[in-house]
This record gives structure tokens, sequence and C-alpha cells, in this order.
């Protein structure tokens, strides 16, 4: 449903010409997190592995910032764009009863889906805090 390459464009305007790399590495190290996490029974939620795995990037990265712009690029994961056919193929398979499973924490999870305005079409969002195990 979400485009989560979508954050491109705010880290490459919060770190010009790193943008696509930022993208790129913090994704496949937000993935790392939830597997070893999961593996290792040492669960943080969504929210956290995120942070984490983007403080990660940048530190990698060489990169130097600002917590304004960490919270930007954040913020992000918030606000992220859907793919162009969610909405309307999420309105075709009404009225069936419609969920998101997702890895997101409770808070973020219900803020996107607000933000994006699927509020309107799902029925329910459930998300892996409450057994504290990634899927």
């Amino acid at each position: 449903l979400y485009d989560i390459q979508s954050v491109a464009d705010v880290t490459e305007d919060a770190f010009p010409g790193y943008g696509e790399i930022i993208t790129q590495v913090w994704r496949i190290k937000q993935l790392e997190y939830t597997w070893l996490r999961s593996l290792m029974q040492a669960y943080q939620d969504f929210d956290a592995v995120t942070r984490d795995s983007l403080a990660y990037t940048l530190r990698v990265l060489g990169l130097a910032y600002e917590s304004e712009a960490f919270e930007r690029v954040i913020e992000k994961y918030l606000h992220l764009d859907l793919y162009p056919d969610a909405a309307e193929t999420l309105a075709a398979l009404r009225p069936r009863k419609l969920a998101i499973l997702s890895n997101g924490s409770p808070d973020m999870l219900n803020a996107l889906v607000r933000n994006s305005g699927l509020d309107r079409l799902l029925d329910a969002t459930i998300s892996v805090d409450a057994k504290k195990v990634f899927k």
C-alpha cells in the first residue's frame, strides 16, 4: 500500500547528494534490525527500530546532522506516499472487511493510515506490537 521509497525526497532535501543511498541503507538496516531483534527476543517497537536504523545509516555514511533534520526525515514515515493504485484497489474490495497487518507501532501505523486517508477504507490496523515480534 505504501511506498517506503517515498522518503527519498525528504532525505535528499535534508542531506543533498545522499538521499538515495540513505534511503536504501536505512531500509536494509531497518529490516535487519527487525529480524535480529525478533531472533534475539529483544523487541523494540518499529519507531525505535526506524530511528536506530536511520542513526546507524547517517553514522556509517559519516553524515553529521541536527536533530531537526533527523526528525523531519523520521516524520515522513507518518506521511508515506501511497502506491498510485492502492486506494482505488482497496475501494474495489469493498464490502469485504479490510485490514493492514504491519510491523509499524500502533501510533505510527494509525497516524500513517489517517494521514493517507486510508482510514476511510480500512476496518482495522493490526500491529505486531501486541505480540512483540516482527513479521
